[in-house]
């Protein structure tokens, strides 16, 4: 996996949580968001994190 291999990347962290909620996987991709989040605060990833954590 490729934050496997980037720890640092806002970039990895962020596509991970675009296809686990793609995916129906909730709790993982709010995880990648607050990683990438924190790695990156970029509007877009905060703005994917605040629908998911108000559905």
């Amino acid at each position: 996996m490729n934050t496997d291999y980037y720890p640092a990347s806002f970039t990895a962290f962020d596509a991970l949580g675009d296809f686990y909620a793609a995916t129906g996987n909730i709790p993982n991709a709010v995880a990648c968001y607050r990683k990438a989040l924190s790695l990156n605060p970029q509007e877009l990833t905060k703005t994917k994190l605040d629908k998911l954590e108000h559905q």
